[in-house]
């Protein structure tokens, strides 16, 4: 009997030295997975699989969730109705509609009597019971007493704490680091500055401290790890540095978010690239263009695709026509327009270059994966197939959405 093979549609960031790749086989309405040359990781009994993370999965099989290892073994037995991904040796598993908090052995280290359980990156575990959140410890101690409306997640040791409709910052010592007054704050993910707003109208950035960086006049500020802070003002947009020292003028179409060392902004319909100093690097002169990534970036000039280097220059000469995207693994994809089924859908014909702007796969695919240990997803005459670099097929793939993969460690 065949097995409609679909791709996991999570993503989960690891360290490359330890990732998988898994795809789902389904078999009536069973799943199993694959892993990345087509090898049966788990067999198709399987109602839904979680995110895998820490060398973990939660699977769930005749309507519960347990923990696969990995090597596919269920070592943790399928109870729960709800499993979540482990975070630092913890994961939060749901029972008759309360949450707790198990370890790898399968031991209930916080029994399940909460309403809501958030468990941060950095292991702090924010708990919500009868309408008032608190923060515990993995030994179910209570470390900030249930007197806020509710806690956010935690980022660098602060998490925003919300009294009544006014927001404040706490740390993970429950000490009250701003007061709650104001009217919106985001988190400070870069455990240095936020956005905020007094009112509904105009946002700024504050300290942790309190200090007020940037006055509210902006239409959206937003903080970020990468140690940007992103402005929005009358629809245009610009960034600072964490301290609010404003590094770009809002005054771009667009600004995207820093990649591999370089931000993409647009003027006028036309792209270029700006360092995190806010100096522009690459002029502003392409008819499109895409972020950097692995060292270099797709730009479209006269009707042509190149790839650029961080200097500007032209590492892969423009003879692409139609779409172009950034490269990944070694790898870039690139389509060609096909507007035969009407003027606003294209059917595009997709394949690969590698960095030497050498077609490794030619476009003739509806969609392509990125090659993981030799072995992509492609998508064909309505057809999905996982196959070698020598576009030999390996499995017979049917899915929904175009692949994405799960990477775990």
């Amino acid at each position: 009997m065949k097995y409609l093979i679909i791709p996991l549609l999570w993503l989960v960031t690891t360290e490359i030295s330890s990732a998988q790749v898994f795809y789902q086989n389904q078999k009536g309405d069973k799943i199993g997975l694959l892993n990345e040359n087509g090898k049966v990781f788990a067999p198709p009994i399987y109602d839904d699989f979680g995110d895998y993370a820490e060398g973990m999965m939660p699977a769930k099989i005749s309507g519960k969730f347990g923990y696969l290892n990995s090597k596919g073994k269920m070592i943790i037995r399928a109870k729960y109705d709800y499993a979540d991904k482990f975070v630092k040796g913890y994961s939060i598993v749901g029972l008759k509609g309360k949450s707790g908090l198990i370890d790898k052995k399968g031991k209930l280290v916080v029994p399940c009597m909460y309403d809501l359980m958030v468990l941060s990156d950095d292991g702090h575990i924010v708990v919500d019971k009868d309408r008032k959140s608190a923060v515990i410890d993995t030994k179910n101690n209570l470390l900030v007493p249930f007197k806020y409306d509710k806690i956010w997640r935690f980022h660098h040791n602060y998490a925003i704490a919300k009294v009544g409709d006014k927001s404040g910052l706490i740390n993970h010592r429950g000490s009250t680091i701003l007061e709650p007054k104001y009217h919106y704050l985001n988190d400070f993910i870069n455990g240095y500055s936020s956005g905020f707003s007094f009112t509904d109208q105009k946002m700024g950035l504050l300290d942790t401290n309190g200090k007020v960086l940037l006055s509210p006049e902006y239409d959206f500020v937003f903080a970020h790890q990468d140690g940007l802070v992103y402005l929005t003002k009358n629809n245009l947009h610009g960034f600072a540095d964490q301290s609010g020292k404003i590094l770009l003028q809002p005054e771009y179409t667009k600004v995207h978010q820093l990649q591999d060392g370089l931000l993409m902004i647009e003027k006028n319909k036309k792209y270029g690239f700006a360092n995190s100093r806010g100096e522009i690097v690459i002029p502003i002169i392409y008819d499109e263009a895409g972020d950097f990534s692995e060292g270099l970036a797709p730009v479209l000039k006269g009707g042509f695709w190149s790839f650029i280097d961080k200097s500007g220059k032209t590492k892969i000469n423009g003879s692409f026509i139609g779409v172009m995207m950034g490269f990944n693994r070694g790898y870039a994809p690139f389509g060609k327009r096909d507007f035969s089924s009407g003027a606003h859908y294209t059917n595009d014909k997709w394949g690969l270059i590698d960095k030497n702007g050498k077609i490794v796969i030619s476009n003739k695919y509806q969609s392509v994966g990125t090659p993981y240990k030799g072995y992509l997803t492609v998508e064909n005459n309505g057809r999905k197939y996982l196959i070698n670099m020598k576009e030999e097929i390996i499995a017979d793939l049917k899915y929904e959405e175009r692949p994405v993969e799960l990477i775990g460690n």
